[in-house]
């Protein structure tokens, strides 16, 4: 199952309507609001691919968020978003599953 969130404004808060989808594999979200901090919302969600793209204020990695909460990875595009430092790039080095970034 995967969704596309990209005409709507996705925010942070507006991530747990989507932590009931068990069977959600791929996520595309076009986003300036979306900072990240809600990614703990998706920990139970079996997700390989992550699309985000324009968010102008991602802060992805605040603690070890990424690892913690997306684990299963395979795939994560990061198009035209600000805010992901060297931090980010070692803690992405850690998703194990992790093929394509």
């Amino acid at each position: 199952l995967a969704c596309l969130c990209s005409q709507v404004q996705v925010t942070d808060e507006s991530l747990k309507h989507l932590s009931g989808l068990r069977a959600l594999t791929e996520l595309h979200i076009t986003s300036r609001h979306l900072t990240g901090r809600g990614f703990d919302q998706l920990s139970e969600l079996p997700l390989v691919k992550l699309n985000l793209e324009g968010c102008r204020a991602l802060q992805l990695l605040k603690g070890e968020r990424l690892q913690q909460h997306l684990s299963g990875l395979q795939s994560l595009a990061l198009h035209a978003c600000s805010g992901v430092s060297q931090l980010a790039q070692q803690l992405v080095a850690q998703l194990a599953r992790l093929a394509r970034l």
